[in-house]
């Protein structure tokens, strides 16, 4: 069901109402339908008689809006009880359940406050600027349940989230003759996320918390609970101080080794100087069009890029030779050579800890090592075209012909060592593709 309505007042004043009830079978029957809604208003601030001097001022325009909506879970049937088959009895085929069904399973719903203006100045400049509040409630979430039940998980709703930030546009049209064109757009984007309400059977769990006495509530979504690495140890006598002021409880310090630090001040090194170490939510994101054209021939780019720290899982594998027994980095050969030189020197020289097979400084766990400065700009895309004018192509009968060269992942520039910095994990590196390509009209 869905309503839209739309009103503007001396093609001043505007005001929109949505409303709208929506169901899902990715939903029980008892939760299934929910309604959602919206209302806004805008003031064409320029066509006011007081404006009417600033001819220079195209376009003013303040908006505010809010309005409810919702969102789904990853899964199709999340909300039933359902059974898989096993051999696991005997060789015989049987029928299994370790997932319990919710048909309770709600709609998770966003409260958005957004504040808006769009400017045009000149005839030349726009911009386009919105600031917003968002408040997400019955957050859907993966509840493990007691091995008492004969299920292990659920899908349930619980815990609140707000979003806030800005998002703004600006597009300066440079040069805007006959035969020559160019204009630029950049938009730029600012979101503070922060979990404000857990249920309390995940809110000290981990993913949740520390395990004991510390919450992810009042942090970002998917922030990291992990030690903090300080550097490695470069001689035997830094590694003497450690142990002499620390009583270490987890690993085993040595010369090349990955020191860790004792946040809570007990002189103790052990799970209690776990706390949270930020997330890969971006900090600032932005992006930049740059498009020209001079008679037939045009030229865009696109530059996408974020601000962000990021954590680089590829290390595990690449920088710790204990890791496993696959491909690493180069970066092992720089530490197999600094230990040849601490073998002469008595001093480590490099930031990568030394070759071991042995993990017995637990240096696998999560800690600061694995976070890196993930921010980058990348020339996502750069295509350069040329249309035919329509002299040349009205003898073969056509009505527009062009031919364009597109590059794509053109260019990275950045800090991190992992595979790509756009797509975090484990991602194969988006290749650079080139296409020509061919348009015609008839």
């Amino acid at each position: 069901y869905y309503f839209n309505g739309n009103y503007s007042y001396d093609n001043k004043y505007l005001f929109q109402v949505m409303f709208r009830v929506d169901g899902s079978s990715q939903f029980g029957s008892n939760k299934r339908w929910a309604p959602f809604w919206s209302v806004g208003g805008g003031w064409s601030m320029h066509k006011e008689e007081f404006m009417s001097n600033l001819k220079w001022v195209n376009e003013l325009k303040p908006r505010i809006s809010y309005g409810i909506s919702g969102n789904l879970p990853g899964g199709a049937y999340e909300w039933a009880t359902m059974l898989a088959s096993t051999t696991q009895y005997g060789g015989k085929v049987g029928l299994y359940s370790n997932y319990l069904g919710n048909p309770d399973l709600s709609w998770e719903e966003t409260a958005t406050l957004d504040f808006g203006l769009d400017v045009r100045l000149f005839d030349r400049l726009s911009i386009v600027f919105d600031y917003y509040h968002k408040n997400v409630k019955n957050l859907i979430y993966l509840k493990h349940l007691p091995a008492v039940t004969g299920y292990n998980r659920q899908t349930a709703n619980n815990g609140k989230m707000t979003n806030q930030g800005f998002e703004v546009t600006v597009t300066p049209e440079i040069i805007r003759t006959k035969d020559l064109y160019w204009d630029v757009s950049f938009n730029l984007g600012y979101n503070k996320n922060e979990i404000t309400e857990l249920p309390d059977v995940i809110k000290y769990t981990w993913g949740g918390g520390n395990g004991v006495d510390k919450t992810i509530v009042g942090q970002p979504y998917g922030s990291w609970m992990s030690y903090k690495a300080d550097g490695v140890f470069k001689t035997k006598q830094e590694v003497y101080e450690y142990l002499s002021k620390y009583d270490v409880q987890i690993g085993a310090p040595g010369v090349g080794r990955i020191r860790y630090k004792d946040l809570n001040g007990d002189n103790v090194i052990n799970t209690a100087d776990m706390d949270w170490q930020g997330s890969d939510q971006p900090k600032f994101i932005g992006g930049l069009n740059i498009g020209a054209s001079y008679k037939g021939f045009d030229l865009s780019a696109f530059f996408n890029g974020m601000i962000r720290d990021a954590w680089n899982n590829s290390k595990f594998y690449t920088d710790l030779f204990q890791g496993w027994t696959g491909n690493h980095s180069v970066r092992l050969m720089d530490a197999m050579h600094a230990w040849n030189d601490y073998e002469q020197t008595g001093v480590y020289n490099c930031d990568t800890p030394a070759l071991t097979v042995v993990d017995n400084n637990v240096e696998t766990r999560s800690s600061t090592f694995f976070i890196e400065d993930g921010s980058y700009v990348k020339l996502k895309t750069l295509t350069l075209g040329y249309t035919f004018p329509d002299k040349w192509i009205k003898k073969a009968r056509l009505s527009n012909l062009r031919v364009y060269l597109q590059a794509q992942n053109v260019f990275t520039l950045t800090n991190y060592t992992g595979a790509d910095p756009e797509g975090l994990g484990y991602p194969y590196p988006q290749p650079r593709t080139y296409t020509f390509g061919l348009s015609l009209g008839f």
